[in-house]
C-alpha cells in the first residue's frame, strides 16, 4: 500500500493560558507523525482559544485520535474537528474498527486475511509524582516488553495496521474532567503504540500512601481486560519531582476477538476506593448524546452477600401466581442499588433502540443478580420488566476476563444424569437427559463419582465435548456440591488436574435440582461458576436457588434446543426464561456466565 503524504502543521499559535511548551508541541507533533500512514493531509490552525483540524484521514478511529492528541495538547481549548473521512472503496459512515482493522485499501481484500495472535503488555508511566492538591498526569500503553506483566491477547487479520483500544480510569484519589476518563491507545503492526494520556487533581492518597487507578480496555465495544496500578505520593507535596513514579501492577486480561460480536452495552464492575464503594463503567457504542454524560459511577454497598441473600432467600417458596409481583419488589430494590448514570442511559437506550439490546457484565463482585433488575415506577420507562425477561444478558468474571470465549465450537454432549434408588429420583431430570439423547445427540454417561471426575480429567474423549450436562440433586453443606449415584462432586474437585475446559472450551450446565437448602446459590457466589472459569470452561449455566423439577428440566431443555442449534448465548435463555416465566419463580433463577452474543459452531 503507498503511503499518504505526511502531516503538515501548517500553522499552530500555542495557547497563553497554558503551559505549552516547545517540548509540549513537539511531542504532540511526534504522536500525529506516528499516523502518517493512515492520513491524506492535515491542515491544524487556531484562532484565540478554537482549535481548528481540517484535512482528510482514512478512518473515523483516526480522527478521533487525532483530536484526541490535540486536546492533550491544550485541554483548555476548544476543538472543531473538521477533518474528513476518505478512506477509498469504503463508506466514511462505517464507524470505530475500519480499514485499517479488516485489512487492505484495495478491492483485492475481500476474502478476509487469515487471524494471527498479538500480544501486548498494560504499562504505566509518569515523569512526576502526585502529590495532594496538585494536577497529576499519567500515561497507560500497551508494550511489546513484558516487564512480568499479563499480556492482552488480540487476534486480528494477518494483514493489519493499526487497530486502537479504549481506556478507561477511575480513580477514588483523583478528579478528572470527563473528558479525561477515556481516552485511546492507538497500536502498530510494528510494535509502535501511541499512548494515552489522562490528568487529574489529587484530592488524597490511601492508607498506603498512593494514588489508586483503575484500567479498564475495550477493542471494539468488547472488553478486553483491566488493571489496576499504585502512584507513590511524593513526602512533602513538592511540586516538582524528578524522574518517572515507581507504580505497583496488577492486571486481568482477555483474549481480544476483533471478529466477535460486540454486546449493546457493557457493564463493568469492579472494586475501587473505599472499602465498601464498587465502581460501574458502562460501555455503549453509539450512544454519545443518550444518559447522563458521565459512564462511570461508584455505588456503596458494604456487603453485597449479605444483601443478595437477604433478597433471595424466600425465592425457593415462592408459588405460581404470587411469584412474578415478588419477584418484580426484589427487581425493584436491586435496581434502585444501581447507579444513577447507568439507570439514566438505560432509559434513554430502551427508549430508542427498544428492550432487546444485548447485555454484558463483567463483574468482581460475585454475589448480587444484576439481571434481575427491574425498573421502578419512577424510572419513567414505558412497559418495564426484568432486565433478563427483556434482554439477551450474560454474566463473566473480571478476574478471568481472559477467557470468555466470543464461540463454543460443537462437538458431543456428555449428559450425567443419576436415577437415585429409594425414591429419590428426579422424574423429570431423567426424561431431560432422556430428551438430550434422543434430540441433540447427547451420550448419556456413568453418573458416579469416578465416572464424572475422569471424565474432565485422565479419561478426556477423544471427540471434542461442546457440553457437559448435569440433572440431578444438590446441596450447599458442608460446601457447594453435586450428587452422582455415590457420590458428591465437589467444588473442590474443580481443580488443576481438570483437562476438558482447556482444551475444549466446553459449556457446563448444571441442573441441580431440589437441591435441599433454600440458600443455595449454586449459578452466583458458590465457587462453582469461578472454579469451571478458572479452569478455561466456555460458559456456565445453573441456578441461583432451589429449583422445581419439571419447570427446571423444561428451561434446560429450551435453552439447549436453541442455543446448541446456532441461536446465541444470551437470547437462547432469555427466550427460556419467558417461556416458563408464568409457570413459576424457577424460569427466574438461571444465571449464565458468559459472552452475551457467543454462538455454537
Amino acid at each position: 500500500m503507498a503511503r499518504h503524504k505526511p502531516i503538515r502543521a501548517r500553522e499552530f499559535l500555542r495557547s497563553d493560558q497554558t503551559t505549552d511548551s516547545d517540548d509540549e508541541w513537539r511531542y504532540a507533533v511526534e504522536k500525529l507523525h506516528r499516523l502518517q500512514d493512515l492520513v491524506f493531509e492535515i491542515m491544524v490552525e487556531r484562532a484565540d482559544e478554537l482549535i481548528v483540524i481540517s484535512g482528510n484521514v482514512a478512518s473515523e478511529q483516526v480522527k478521533r485520535l487525532i483530536a484526541e492528541i490535540l486536546t492533550d495538547y491544550d485541554p483548555k481549548a476548544q476543538l472543531s474537528n473538521e477533518l474528513e473521512v476518505t478512506a477509498p472503496f469504503r463508506s466514511a459512515e462505517d464507524d470505530d474498527f475500519t480499514i485499517e482493522m479488516k485489512g487492505g485499501l484495495t478491492l483485492d481484500a475481500i476474502t478476509p486475511a487469515p487471524i494471527i495472535s498479538v500480544e501486548r503488555y498494560p504499562s504505566f508511566s509518569s515523569n512526576e509524582k502526585p502529590a495532594v492538591g496538585r494536577k497529576f498526569q499519567f500515561e497507560v500503553d500497551l508494550s511489546t516488553i513484558q516487564g512480568g506483566r499479563e499480556a492482552i491477547k488480540f487476534d486480528l487479520p494477518s494483514d493489519w495496521q493499526m487497530v486502537a483500544i479504549d481506556v478507561d480510569v477511575y480513580s477514588a484519589q483523583l478528579v478528572m474532567e470527563e473528558k479525561m476518563k477515556r481516552r485511546k491507545v492507538a497500536l502498530f503492526e510494528d510494535g509502535r503504540s501511541l499512548p494515552a494520556r489522562f490528568q487529574g487533581e489529587v484530592v488524597g492518597v490511601t492508607e498506603e500512601g498512593t494514588v489508586d487507578v483503575l484500567v479498564k480496555f475495550t477493542c471494539e465495544g468488547r472488553a478486553s481486560g483491566m488493571a489496576r496500578v499504585s502512584f507513590k505520593v511524593e513526602e512533602g507535596n513538592e511540586t516538582e519531582v524528578a524522574g518517572s513514579s515507581p507504580a505497583q501492577l496488577g492486571v486481568a486480561a482477555m483474549n481480544a476477538q476483533v471478529r466477535a460480536t460486540p454486546p449493546d452495552m457493557t457493564i463493568s464492575i469492579y472494586k475501587a476506593g473505599p472499602p465498601t464503594s464498587w465502581i460501574w463503567m458502562v460501555d455503549a457504542p453509539h450512544t454519545q448524546n443518550l444518559g447522563a454524560a458521565q459512564r462511570h459511577g461508584t455505588i456503596d454497598m458494604p456487603d453485597p452477600e449479605a444483601f443478595a441473600t437477604e433478597l433471595l432467600k424466600q425465592c425457593p417458596t415462592l408459588t405460581k401466581p404470587r411469584h412474578a409481583s415478588r419477584l418484580r419488589g426484589i427487581g425493584e430494590q436491586i435496581w434502585a442499588r444501581a447507579p444513577e448514570m447507568f439507570r439514566l442511559l438505560y432509559k434513554d437506550m430502551r427508549e430508542k433502540f427498544g428492550p432487546r439490546f444485548s447485555i454484558q457484565i463483567m463483574t468482581e463482585e460475585p454475589h448480587v443478580p444484576w439481571e434481575m433488575m427491574f425498573p421502578d415506577g419512577q424510572s419513567g420507562i414505558q412497559n418495564p420488566d426484568h432486565l433478563f425477561m427483556t434482554h439477551p444478558i450474560c454474566r463473566w468474571s473480571a478476574t478471568y476476563a481472559r477467557d470468555m470465549r466470543p464461540q463454543i465450537e460443537s462437538g458431543s454432549i456428555a449428559s450425567f444424569v443419576p436415577n437415585y434408588p429409594g425414591g429419590q429420583a428426579l422424574p423429570a431430570a431423567i426424561a431431560e437427559g432422556r430428551w438430550l439423547v434422543s434430540s441433540l445427540g447427547a451420550r448419556a454417561m456413568d453418573p458416579t463419582w469416578d465416572s464424572f471426575t475422569k471424565f474432565w480429567t485422565t479419561d478426556l474423549p477423544k471427540e471434542r465435548v461442546a457440553v457437559l450436562h448435569f440433572a440431578g440433586h444438590g446441596e450447599n453443606k458442608p460446601d457447594p456440591r453435586i450428587r452422582m449415584l455415590d457420590a458428591y462432586v465437589s467444588r473442590d474437585d474443580v481443580n488443576g488436574a481438570v483437562k476438558l475446559g482447556s482444551r475444549d472450551g466446553t459449556f457446563v450446565v448444571l441442573n441441580a435440582c431440589e437441591v435441599g437448602t433454600a440458600d443455595m446459590r449454586l449459578g452466583l457466589a458458590s465457587g462453582w461458576t469461578e472454579r469451571l472459569i478458572k479452569h478455561s470452561f466456555g460458559g456456565v449455566l445453573a441456578p441461583l436457588w432451589k429449583v422445581e423439577d419439571d419447570c427446571a428440566s423444561e428451561a434446560v431443555r429450551t435453552y439447549l434446543g436453541k442455543f446448541c442449534r446456532g441461536m446465541p448465548m444470551g437470547m437462547a435463555l432469555l427466550q427460556a426464561r419467558k417461556a416458563q416465566r408464568d409457570q413459576s419463580a424457577t424460569p427466574y433463577a438461571y444465571i449464565c456466565h458468559g459472552d452475551v452474543n457467543a454462538t455454537m459452531r
